[in-house]
């Protein structure tokens, strides 16, 4: 009996037990009936708002539950345990005496009465048969026995058909131990009768039926709910393009580079008709490595002032690990001016770091050195792309694989802010993603983490502006989004915030990928055949919903002190930090908008706008957002951060302000809120145009 619980057979109130968690009886679904979670409420659990554990109201009672709520209870049920049994008994057996003497009279005195009554006493008394009254006692005492065997098997057959609840008792190296829930005096009368029962019969191995067996087959089946259709799992969302809410086609170059880019058109026709040759414009580009190296050295100088958080900091990072890589900055030994134009990877390295300077950070004031013509660093562009593929395919995996995959995203990123029609950042991407697969990229280095979220995060960027999926999908991806959004080293994270900046939007990167995957559709998907105005209904698991909601908000939970929403900012890296918190609330709020906006939207069957709950609840979310977009995009233009992801966030806080002014145009509280609203955005783009 050492080490094993047995359970008592309190009956039930129903033979036919649910035994499925609360939650999943709610949404009528399949439960696993697994503890203390099951499978389905695990995959759509949310720490923050609901229970970690399930809850099984009809299933058999854990010990361990019962455990918890009558610690409190087991010193006295140990004083009151003998002496209340010993009460109990003994009222027993005189209740039992008190039956037996009320019977005894009827059975002896009620026969021989009778006779005397019918035959007085004489000599020689009659032959008579055996008298009826002597009989009637007989079948009188049988009728009783039958009774009592009755309700015994009655009884037993309760007990047999209902699950043992209420107490259950084990024996642990203190001694006995009996575990009860009593809730009232009524049902502590109840658990005595019913312990003082089992002491009588004995426990035994047999003493579970077989129905109540947890390893019997069919202990978990449940016999009245009928499994759900595949359709009840599904939530209908209307499916939007994502180039409706977010299409822009400027490019993110600044104004003065624009104005040139189309000035300079012919004039780089030209250059390119007299060249006539790529031998010749080898020839021309590498004669001005001096003039390009020594404007990288201003460059880099302006990086290190405080003047460089107007600079976007993926560009700052990976500028910064460009910089050992060129010849005034190699940690070891730069190569001579000769070896200079045949070394093809500090070329490429040179060229790209030229070309990102003067195309997508800020101009330097006060520059001796000017760049050269627009229409030669174009070319310088090309001839570094044309140089990479040459690298990559002729030397393979002789050449170190750092420099030509950092190479590789600085260029794909010119081509993606650029938003042109010649558009090969896919390409460059592809290269980078093939050479980073054949590299050693599992190292534990914080320098191989950066480039893998800097790439994955380009990717996503580029596809989404693009109205394009990304190239890295699919289970394989999963190891390299693994390695990205890790946090090695905290004391470096919290020593760059830069760096860390980084890792935490590759997290929402891939959540906004996830985002448009599962409720967007984006331009390559569309039929030609489908109009702008038409749109397309989609069947989405919840599960897949709640998991999505779950990792939104654990993002915003689990960032350093320096990132949070309401946390102060050191004076002197105010600028930088903020600038960079304020970038990265702003991509998170516009993923909560657009996972949002599929359950705040009319289906288009729809004719009338029906309020209901959950629609209530995301358009209140929405405007939480909303709100806070427009306050980042207020630091944001005063740091310079201007782009797609500035244009594409106003948009969205004029959608959500549109939706929730439609539904909720009588409540005054809501509109005097839309309005604070658009006037922080006003704002915004006022500083926006100051600012240019």
């Amino acid at each position: 009996m050492a080490g094993k619980t047995t359970k008592s057979s309190i009956p039930s109130t129903s033979a036919n037990k649910d035994l499925s968690c609360l939650r999943c009886r709610k949404k009528k679904a399949k439960c696993s009936k697994t503890r203390p979670t099951c499978t389905r409420c695990a995959r759509s659990n949310q720490p923050l708002t609901c229970s970690a554990q399930c809850e099984y109201p009809d299933a058999p009672p854990n010990l361990t539950d019962l455990s918890q709520k009558v610690l409190t209870l087991y010193d006295t049920l140990r004083e009151l345990e003998g002496e209340f049994l010993v009460k109990y008994m003994q009222s027993m057996d005189e209740e039992a005496n008190d039956a037996l003497s009320e019977r005894d009279p009827d059975l002896e005195q009620q026969p021989f009465s009778s006779i005397e009554s019918t035959y007085p006493l004489s000599n020689n008394p009659p032959a008579l048969p055996p008298p009826p009254a002597h009989s009637d006692g007989h079948q009188r005492q049988k009728r009783i026995k039958q009774e009592q065997e009755q309700e015994q098997e009655q009884e037993q057959n309760e007990q047999e058909e209902q699950e043992p609840s209420g107490w259950s008792m084990s024996l642990t190296s203190h001694g006995l131990s009996i575990h009860a829930v009593t809730r009232n005096l009524s049902e502590f009368n109840e658990f005595a009768k019913t312990l003082s029962r089992q002491l009588m019969r004995d426990f035994g191995p047999s003493y579970l039926p077989k129905q109540w067996d947890p390893d019997a087959e069919g202990y978990f089946e449940d016999s009245e709910d009928e499994e759900l259709a595949e359709d009840e799992y599904l939530v209908t969302v209307p499916v939007f393009s994502t180039s409706s809410l977010l299409f822009n086609v400027t490019p993110n170059l600044p104004d003065t580079i624009l104005s040139t880019l189309k000035q300079e058109t012919p004039s780089r026709d030209v250059v390119r008709t007299l060249l006539n040759g790529a031998d010749t414009l080898a020839t021309l580009i590498q004669s001005h490595f001096p003039h390009m190296i020594k404007h990288l050295d201003m460059r880099y100088r302006w990086l290190e002032k405080d003047a460089a958080c107007t600079a976007p900091h993926h560009l700052v990072i990976l500028m910064h690990q460009l910089k050992m890589y060129l010849p005034n900055y190699a940690p070891h030994q730069p190569p001579p001016n000769h070896l200079l134009s045949t070394d093809s990877v500090v070329q490429v390295c040179i060229l790209t770091a030229y070309v990102v300077s003067v195309t997508l950070l800020p101009p330097i004031p006060h520059l001796i050195l000017p760049p050269l013509p627009t229409s030669l660093w174009r070319d310088c562009a090309e001839y570094a792309t044309m140089l990479l593929v040459d690298v990559v395919l002729l030397r393979g995996d002789q050449a170190n694989p750092y420099p030509v995959i950092l190479s590789g995203i600085l260029l794909a990123w010119i081509d993606a802010e650029l938003a042109s029609d010649e558009f090969k950042a896919d390409t460059m991407v592809n290269i980078s993603l093939r050479v980073l697969c054949a590299s050693d990229w599992r190292s534990e280095e914080p320098a191989w983490q950066i480039l893998i979220a800097a790439l994955l995060y380009l990717d996503v960027y580029a596809a989404t502006f693009r109205f394009r999926r990304p190239q890295l999908g699919g289970d394989g991806s999963a190891e390299l989004w693994k390695a990205a959004v890790q946090m090695r080293e905290p004391s470096r994270w919290e020593g760059s915030f830069r760096e860390a900046g980084i890792v935490l939007e590759a997290r929402l990167m891939s959540l906004l990928s996830k985002v448009v995957s599962l409720f967007y559709e984006v331009d390559e998907e569309r039929s030609p055949l489908q109009g702008e105005n038409e749109i397309n209904v989609r069947k989405i698991d919840v599960d897949e919903v709640l998991t999505l909601v779950r990792d939104v908000e654990l993002w915003e939970h689990e960032l350093p002190e320096w990132a949070r929403w309401n946390s102060s900012t050191d004076q002197s890296q105010q600028p930088s930090r903020t600038g960079l918190k304020m970038h990265m609330h702003m991509i998170h709020n516009m993923v909560k908008i657009l996972l949002f906006r599929p359950f705040s939207t009319d289906l288009p069957q729809q004719e009338e706008s029906e309020q209901t709950f959950t629609k209530t609840t995301f358009l209140d979310m929405s405007t939480s957002s909303a709100d806070r977009l427009a306050t980042c995009l207020c630091h944001i233009h005063e740091y310079g951060f201007t782009g797609f992801w500035t244009r594409a966030a106003g948009n969205l806080v004029r959608d959500v302000a549109k939706r929730v002014l439609k539904m909720f145009d009588k409540d005054q509280d809501i509109v005097n809120q839309l309005d604070t609203i658009q006037q922080r955005l006003e704002k915004a783009e006022f500083v926006k145009k100051d600012m240019q």
